[in-house]
């Protein structure tokens, strides 16, 4: 079952989501991401060590 996180800001005019991040579904070992949006050049899959050393490198955008 994926587990949502959603943040909202309340403002004057209503309150308005600022961000949604889905994780936690479950996928096959075969499942392969395909790039379809023109935003992204690649997909990794890091651990959370890596994604730490990845943040503090000069690399990340």
């Amino acid at each position: 079952m994926p587990r949502e996180h959603t943040l909202h800001m309340r403002m004057r005019r209503g309150c308005f989501q600022k961000a949604s991040l889905c994780s936690t579904w479950p996928l096959p070992p075969e499942f392969k991401l395909r790039i379809g949006d023109g935003e992204v050049q690649d997909f990794y899959l890091y651990s959370m060590d890596k994604v730490k050393e990845v943040l503090v490198s000069d690399d990340f955008k």
